[in-house]
């Protein structure tokens, strides 16, 4: 594949990207599962009700990073947007029914639906960046752990917030930000590569 032009530095005095992006994604992350939450309760058709919530948040948890990536003059567009509504929309589609013909609970896929999200953004970010493979390292470390923290962290805390409302607020916070840091650092090294690959300096930074 021809690799597009590298892109303009990001503007100068911004914090890391490895802080913005997982405060963002955090904000993001609670407010989809309120929204999934809420409306997917309301009565009507319940597939119907979990795919617009999952859109509508979707949208937002998109929106919001595409705001970073615009700071640091990633020139992706809303296509991040659109896409990461649609393969959550997929996913959650794919979980509905999944969960009509298997018993029991299908947390332990999490890491296989997450790193489909992630490989999709994956396709999206190869183009503007020399080195991609941090992005797809990190982003399946930061799920695989996510396992521990949503059966360590979420179901040990699930009794202290009340009403339920209040812990997938929290939850949804807490894992967003774990995967947000995860995928800033990998941002936060490919951004330092495209930034050496712009002035010219291929060397390895001094240990």
């Amino acid at each position: 594949m021809t690799q597009s032009p590298v892109s303009s530095p990001a503007r100068d005095g911004l914090p890391p990207i490895a802080v913005l992006w997982p405060l963002m994604t955090a904000l993001g992350a609670s407010i989809f599962g309120v929204l999934v939450y809420v409306i997917s309760n309301n009565n009507g058709d319940e597939f119907g009700r979990l795919v617009v919530a999952v859109l509508m948040g979707g949208l937002i948890v998109g929106w919001l990073e595409w705001q970073i990536l615009r700071l640091y003059r990633i020139p992706i567009g809303f296509v991040w947007c659109g896409l990461n509504a649609g393969i959550l929309v997929a996913i959650i589609s794919a979980l509905f029914h999944i969960d009509q013909v298997v018993a029991g609970d299908t947390y332990w896929l999490l890491p296989v639906w997450g790193m489909i999200l992630d490989g999709s953004r994956w396709w999206l970010l190869r183009s503007h960046f020399p080195k991609t493979w941090f992005w797809l390292f990190f982003c399946a470390l930061g799920w695989v752990v996510d396992i521990a923290i949503f059966f360590g962290v979420g179901i040990a805390t699930i009794e202290l917030f009340e009403p339920e409302l209040v812990f997938i607020a929290f939850n949804g916070a807490f894992n967003g930000a774990w995967i947000g840091l995860c995928r800033g650092i990998a941002l936060m090294i490919m951004l330092r590569d495209r930034r050496r690959l712009a002035t010219g300096n291929t060397a390895p930074a001094a240990s």
